[in-house]
């Protein structure tokens, strides 16, 4: 069951913390299109993330896999600041993106793209975080 803490925790705070840009975005700076209200952005911005949260689930499932042999987390809480600083990491990388208009092609590029920059981020929150505890126990591995 402690597999699976990391994983679900950063695909469900991918969703949080994309349902609250567009929140900030859409509702209280009103930057919609014309077609759309707060509401509609918010449904629509939803179900997208929640297909970004099921591929940041998936990554970093098999980050943590991966990483497992060389990582050895003793308690859940290090995996849950993990989860939570890969999560807000990826978030924030992928908005500034957004935001200043950087292209990434079609839909699959842009979510291959997303995949693979999950991977890479949950397994360097992973090691990070790895890093930070264990120089805090003081059993000096790394």
């Amino acid at each position: 069951m402690k597999a699976l803490i990391f994983p679900a925790l950063a695909g469900a705070m991918v969703v949080v913390n994309w349902v609250a840009i567009i929140y900030v975005d859409a509702c209280l700076l009103g930057n919609t299109d014309g077609t759309f209200d707060c509401r509609s952005s918010l449904a629509i911005g939803t179900f997208y993330f929640a297909l970004c949260a099921v591929a940041t689930a998936i990554a970093a499932g098999i980050s943590r896999a991966v990483l497992h042999r060389f990582l050895e987390f003793r308690s859940a809480w290090a995996e849950c600041v993990a989860a939570i600083l890969s999560s807000v990491l990826l978030v924030a990388v992928f908005s500034a993106l957004v935001s200043f208009g950087i292209s990434f092609g079609d839909m699959g590029k842009a979510y291959l793209g997303w995949l693979l920059a999950s991977f890479a981020i949950c397994s360097a929150a992973l090691m990070i975080v790895n890093r930070f505890t264990a120089s805090a126990r003081g059993d000096g591995r790394s």
